[in-house]
């Protein structure tokens, strides 16, 4: 995703205004946040629809008009409304009154901290997200392991009964060692088969 956005800027970025066609770049936009299933919020995805309509028709109508020209006194307006001494000293003095704030509250914040530790009472909590798919396959591969231990016993428990002519015996070898075996087979292909099945082959 950040090598896609990063190409996408790269390729509109340096353009002259005039050779921006915001159709194209909404169009490409939205694909490539369709590839890395991304969604916007509705009414910004209304809002650029709407752009890509209104150039689109007024292209059709005015193959001439300069979209990009239209919009500069806006665009020069709004970058002049952000950088306007007054908003500049309104948000600096928010900055203030928060930084007063956190400066009341953090005596007491600390000292109760401190008393908490302290206490040894002191506690957090920690939210994990997405790991969920990655604790199933640790769950799964030590299932795995685990069968694959029990079929490498039953094979050699086996062999060393049957090497060991342990009775009762049949045709010649003993029917543990046969039934050892046996199970260890069975064991031996369904695991395999669940494997095969996962695509971890």
């Amino acid at each position: 995703l950040e090598r896609e956005v990063s190409d996408l800027i790269g390729e509109h970025l340096y353009k002259p205004l005039k050779d921006l066609k915001v159709g194209k770049l909404i169009q490409q936009l939205m694909e490539l946040l369709f590839r890395n299933r991304l969604q916007l919020p509705p009414d910004l995805f209304l809002m650029m629809k709407a752009l890509a309509t209104v150039e689109g028709v007024l292209l059709s109508l005015y193959p001439d008009f300069d979209f990009t020209e239209r919009i500069k006194p806006f665009i020069k307006r709004i970058k002049k409304a952000r950088m306007h001494p007054g908003r500049i000293a309104d948000d600096l003095f928010q900055s203030g009154i928060e930084l007063a704030h956190l400066l009341q509250e953090l005596p007491k914040e600390t000292h109760d901290i401190l008393r908490r530790l302290k206490k040894g009472k002191l506690s957090g909590e920690i939210e994990h997200r997405g790991l969920e798919p990655l604790r199933a396959t640790l769950d799964q591969l030590s299932n795995r392991i685990a069968i694959s231990i029990v079929i490498a016993s039953l094979i050699v428990g086996s062999a060393l009964i049957v090497l060991s002519k342990i009775p009762p015996l049949m045709f010649g070898i003993p029917v543990i060692g046969i039934i050892g075996f046996g199970a260890a087979t069975i064991m031996g292909f369904g695991l395999a088969l669940a494997i095969f099945r996962k695509g971890m082959l």
